[in-house]
């Protein structure tokens, strides 16, 4: 006899049906885990960094904080080493263009990495798809710096600079060729400890005892020199009122407040004095030009005296020279007499050699300022 045809009830069908449907959404969840996506009509680009940050295949690509795609592929650069090449597909209509600029983020402390691209520039062409994006690698500290390559860049550009003000690089040419001994950090501490006198201070203590002194003594006897205790014990025994630094500067104030208007009047007083000087000095410009030729004439006719004068002076000096190198040829009385008075013959031939100086001198000064006839100095200010 036949088995009785089983006959399957509602509630049975629905437990099967959700067992189904378990496995179905079980599958899906794990072609999701394993980055499986459906397919779409998308446009795929690259990018590259140093560093990826935590970011794994499938994450989101934002464009300008608008989800626009995912990562597909995390490797190494296939040309270079140091890169990581990540390959990104997003949607057709994604506008990224030749100034976009690609960074690792994250939207929370607490989500995922992604990555970012930045909107670029209104006029900037479209990338083209397997373009390569622009990127910035980040520190991914919890505060970012924008641009770190640039601004390591400038820090060593800002250095190089301080290096060569500093003339480092000569000083250590110069230390390598024996020329010049490099100052470093310690030997100019050395050098101060030398100015300050602190070997030597510390020498004498070691040898005669006593105190070093310090900071804190140097300090104390400046307020014993400024009298500073006694002040206030005054003020404190109601003698005297303590005077400090703003006290001072209010009856500095006080004082300049006091005798504001005669100081007014004093510098007000001052421009037409040096009017007047101006005015003056004028005038007796004008005066000189005005009698110019006469002057000439004067200096012209003084200057051939002085050269005549030079001449017989000259002319004297020499004589009395020759007379002084030749005594041979002289009676024993003369020559006796010339040796007794050679000093004083001497001294005549210096006499005459330096007012031979002394005339030249005179004669170059009176020709380029002939005002020093009228003022007794040279005027070397103001014209």
């Amino acid at each position: 006899m036949p088995d009785k045809k089983h006959n399957f009830t509602r509630l049975e069908i629905l437990s099967g049906l959700l067992v189904l449907m378990s496995f179905v959404i079980l599958a899906g969840f794990m072609a999701l885990i394993q980055g499986y996506r459906p397919q779409h009509e998308s446009y795929t680009y690259t990018t590259n960094f140093t560093n990826i940050i935590g970011l794994k295949n499938g994450a989101e690509v934002r464009f300008a904080g608008m989800l626009a795609g995912r990562v597909t592929t995390i490797t190494p650069h296939p040309e270079d080493q140091s890169q990581i090449q990540i390959t990104l597909d997003v949607k057709p209509d994604t506008p990224i263009n030749a100034a976009s600029i690609a960074t690792i983020e994250t939207l929370s402390l607490t989500a995922e990495k992604h990555l970012e691209v930045s909107s670029g520039e209104t006029d900037a062409p479209r990338l083209k798809p397997g373009d390569t994006i622009n990127s910035i690698t980040k520190s991914g500290a919890f505060i970012e710096i924008p641009d770190m390559d640039g601004l390591v860049g400038g820090g060593e550009d800002l250095i190089g600079d301080l290096r060569e003000l500093l003339g480092v690089e000569e000083a250590l040419e110069q230390e390598a060729a024996g020329e010049y001994e490099m100052a470093s950090v310690t030997r100019l501490t050395a050098d101060l400890r030398m100015f300050l006198g602190i070997q030597a201070a510390l020498q004498e203590q070691a040898e005669n005892g006593g105190d070093l002194p310090s900071l804190t003594t140097i300090t104390k006897d400046v307020r014993e020199l400024l009298g500073v205790e006694e002040g206030r014990t005054a003020e404190e025994a109601g003698e005297a009122e303590f005077t400090s630094l703003a006290d001072i500067l209010n009856d500095v104030d006080g004082l300049f407040a006091t005798y504001e208007p005669q100081l007014t009047e004093i510098l007000a007083g001052v421009d037409p004095i040096l009017t007047n000087t101006d005015t003056l000095l004028v005038e007796v410009n004008d005066l000189l030009k005005d009698n110019r030729q006469n002057i000439d004439s004067a200096i012209t006719g003084l200057d051939d005296l002085i050269t005549k004068l030079n001449k017989e002076l000259g002319a004297m000096a020499d004589a009395l020279k020759s007379t002084l190198e030749n005594t041979d040829g002289l009676t024993s009385e003369l020559a006796e007499l010339i040796e007794n008075n050679r000093p004083v013959l001497e001294d005549m031939i210096n006499e005459l050699d330096s007012t031979l100086l002394n005339l030249d001198a005179f004669m170059q000064l009176l020709k380029n300022q002939p005002q020093s006839v009228l003022w007794g100095k040279p005027i070397n200010g103001r014209r």
